[in-house]
């Protein structure tokens, strides 16, 4: 019996990788190794993400409106919030430093904070459980595009759990870093 498509929680992590990627040419293995996944669930996350209209195969391009359109206003509902247990963890949502400089009214107290939880992580706070289990490996990263996947995961999550003010501030700072320019085939706009 066929299948229908549906989309997985980390094919928003591979596409927003993607759509960064201004090589002229990559594989499956060389981006599962950058993000922590398996060749074959890169494979497969481009496969979904093709039968979405997000990516197109041969121009190995994401489809930077669809993908922005997806992000902010579908993938949410898709990926709902789970809460988990204070913990220690990687800052992610108003946590996020992308965030938390610019909404002020954070509080001290663990309890307006949000982390993926990671043994590894600098802060404290309520547990967010990751679209994937790559995160951490992402949020400890320090090549630059790691370090910018990381700070557009935090500003999806800030659209997932955020109030109104953060979820606005957090949607144009996403919608800008989709819709930035890349140089090379990474993306397509039409």
């Amino acid at each position: 019996m066929v299948q229908h498509p549906t989309m997985r929680p980390h094919d928003l992590i591979v596409l927003l990788y993607a759509r960064r990627r201004v090589t002229d040419s990559w594989s499956y293995g060389e981006l599962a190794g950058e993000l922590g996944l398996s060749a074959s669930q890169v494979f497969e996350s481009f496969r979904r993400s093709t039968d979405a209209g997000l990516f197109n195969r041969d121009r190995q391009a994401v489809h930077a409106r669809a993908l922005r359109d997806f992000v902010l206003h579908g993938a949410r509902y898709a990926f709902p919030p789970v809460s988990l247990p204070a913990t220690t963890g990687w800052p992610t949502a108003s946590t996020h430093p992308l965030l938390a400089t610019r909404l002020r009214s954070l509080s001290d107290d663990s309890a307006g904070r949000w982390v993926w939880p990671d043994p590894r992580g600098p802060a404290f706070g309520t547990g967010l459980l990751p679209l994937h289990s790559c995160v951490g490996r992402i949020a400890a990263a320090t090549s630059e595009p790691l370090v910018a996947l990381y700070g557009q995961l935090a500003l999806f999550d800030e659209l997932r759990v955020g109030g109104r003010r953060g979820g606005k501030i957090a949607s144009e700072l996403l919608a800008e870093a989709i819709e930035a320019p890349v140089a090379g085939p990474a993306t397509w706009a039409e």
